[in-house]
C-alpha cells in the first residue's frame, strides 16, 4: 500500500510539475504544455485502479523522457536549474516506486 501510494504521489506531482512549469511559469504556446502534460494523462486511468502494475511500468518508462528534459534543462538553462532538478529527483522517485510496486505486486 504504501509502495502503491509513492508512485500515485511521485506521478501526480510530476504531472503538477509539468502544468505549472509549462503552464504558469514559463508559458508558451499551448502546444507545449499540450506535449509536456498529454502523455502523462495516458497511464492516469490505470494507476488510479487499485491492481495495475503494468500501468506503473508505463508511467515509469513515460517518466524516463521527463528525466532526459530535466538532465538537459539543468545543464542548458540555469534560471530554470531548479525546477529541473525536482522533475529530475521525481522521476527518479517514481521510477524507483515503479521497480518495487512490480516486483512486489503490492496493491
Amino acid at each position: 500500500m504504501i509502495v502503491r501510494a509513492s508512485v500515485l504521489v511521485s506521478y501526480l506531482a510530476l504531472l503538477g510539475l509539468q502544468v505549472l512549469w509549462h503552464g504558469v511559469l514559463a508559458p508558451t504556446h499551448p502546444a507545449i504544455l499540450a506535449l509536456a502534460v498529454l502523455p502523462l494523462l495516458v497511464p492516469l486511468p490505470w494507476l488510479i485502479r487499485r491492481h495495475a502494475p503494468r500501468a506503473t511500468l508505463l508511467a515509469a518508462y513515460l517518466s524516463l523522457f521527463y528525466f532526459v528534459h530535466g538532465v538537459t534543462e539543468a545543464l542548458v538553462s540555469p534560471p530554470w536549474r531548479a525546477l529541473a532538478l525536482v522533475e529530475t529527483g521525481l522521476c527518479l522517485w517514481l521510477c524507483a516506486a515503479a521497480v518495487l510496486r512490480y516486483k512486489y505486486r503490492s496493491g
